[in-house]
């Protein structure tokens, strides 16, 4: 593969300051390369490859290739030469160039008339995805950086296959035999279903979608955009289900250290979309979840929204009973730290319009405006914020305890101050609250 970069990279229009030199014993095998560059590159690639298979002086050689001898390779060096000493077993060296290293694989599978089949395809000379996606339809194992580049050039260009090779790509690159995936790969993987969903039959696509929740279970690759649920209505999807369904409950009812924000987030969404029941462990699972949101977001270094946010709006979109469970949890431990909610709901606009009281929650997501409306008049804060809250203090003691802590934090109140939040309601209020002992 190193070698094939050097020879695309001496091919260029504009010839390139050090030329290839490759070490060889015989000028037969020098020539082999040559010819072997000659069907791998575009042919007015391949013309622009002036060269030697021989010289003693590779330094002063005006050919883009030369050959030299073993002996001589340390005079090519000196020179400054590209060197690949090719005499032996395989030729030393490594490559990030992706085509490159798809050409050798084709070359190694001796499937040479691979690179005709990807020069008829759509795309730039030297992009590895034409010749990476025509290589896995014809069977050749290739890596996860090849697998990559085929799966994103097949994304942006879902119309470019027909039927049958579309079918051999997605089944190459799902593969259940395939254990070096990488995470550009599934996310690859994940543009490619997401562009080939609707125009291709669910069984076509189905193991790409049993791929990409496998891996957002087993893989806890929480940045995998997932299929939508129809994906998983056929019996596929019925044995992903069977498979990852356990899995999924039991990590979620797990108790023991703690979970990721987007970890939790993921692994309730999946169980949707693969219909796992999980309706015993929610109460438990979004206990757990709430104290997690604040500690996440206040720990994150950037403000604006944490990243586990775009995640978490999907989720309560989507599960009703998900959202109203999670909005419950967070309104019960509001008035223990109404201050973090508040800010919480600054960073993440929480869906609460509903037909849910959630009245801590409300005087949190209400404090910002007062603020800024009402400025310095704390008094009049507190009223606002208060109202907000939907209930009467008499009723919900702990609306007093919230309205409290958003509007004066650790700070006590002034005389007067004090006097107005005793007169809003009976000193059984605010014991039940536990306000009292600011107050007198």
């Amino acid at each position: 593969a190193a070698v094939l970069a050097d020879l695309r990279r001496a091919s260029e229009a504009e010839a390139p300051g050090r030329p290839v030199a490759l070490v060889e014993r015989q000028c037969a095998d020098v020539a082999r390369w040559l010819g072997l560059a000659s069907v791998t590159l575009p042919r007015e690639s391949a013309e622009r490859l002036t060269f030697t298979t021989y010289t003693r002086r590779p330094g002063s050689s005006a050919s883009r290739v030369v050959g030299v001898l073993p002996e001589d390779a340390g005079a090519a060096r000196a020179a400054d030469l590209r060197v690949h000493e090719c005499a032996g077993p395989a030729p030393a060296g490594s490559t990030e160039d992706v085509w490159a290293t798809t050409a050798a694989r084709v070359w190694r599978s001796r499937s040479p008339e691979l690179f005709r089949e990807a020069r008829e395809l759509p795309g730039e000379p030297f992009a590895a995805g034409p010749l990476a996606v025509t290589a896995l339809c014809a069977g050749v194992t290739l890596g996860p950086d090849e697998r990559a580049a085929a799966a994103g050039w097949a994304a942006d260009r879902p119309y470019a296959l027909d039927a049958k090779r579309t079918g051999r790509l997605v089944e190459a690159i799902a593969s259940p035999g395939i254990d070096d995936r990488s995470g550009p790969e599934f996310d690859a993987a994940g543009r490619l279903f997401g562009a080939l969903e609707g125009r291709c039959p669910a069984s076509v696509t189905a193991p790409l979608a049993a791929m990409l929740v496998t891996e957002a279970v087993r893989g806890g690759n929480g940045s995998l955009e997932l299929p939508r649920r129809d994906a998983f209505a056929g019996p596929e999807g019925a044995a992903v289900a069977e498979r990852l369904g356990p899995e999924i409950l039991t990590e979620l009812a797990d108790t023991v250290g703690s979970r990721p924000v987007a970890r939790t987030v993921q692994l309730l969404r999946v169980a949707r979309l693969l219909g796992v029941d999980g309706t015993e462990s929610l109460p438990g699972v979004v206990d757990r979840l709430a104290p997690a949101l604040l500690a996440e977001a206040s720990a994150a270094a950037h403000e604006g929204p944490p990243g586990f946010a775009p995640a978490l709006l999907e989720l309560l979109d989507e599960q009703f009973e998900v959202r109203t469970a999670l909005l419950g949890a967070l309104d019960r431990i509001a008035p223990q730290d109404p201050g973090a909610v508040a800010r919480f709901l600054e960073r993440v606009a929480l869906p609460f319009t509903g037909t849910q009281a959630l009245p801590h929650l409300r005087m949190c997501a209400e404090v910002p405006e007062a603020m800024a409306t009402l400025g310095g008049d704390r008094a009049a804060v507190w009223h606002r914020v208060l109202r907000a809250a939907g209930l009467s203090p008499f009723a919900e003691p702990l609306v007093l305890r919230t309205a409290v802590g958003l509007v004066w934090e650790d700070r006590a109140p002034t005389v007067e101050e004090a006097r107005l939040l005793l007169d809003a309601a009976t000193s059984d209020s605010h014991r039940v609250a536990g306000t009292w002992a600011r107050l007198v």
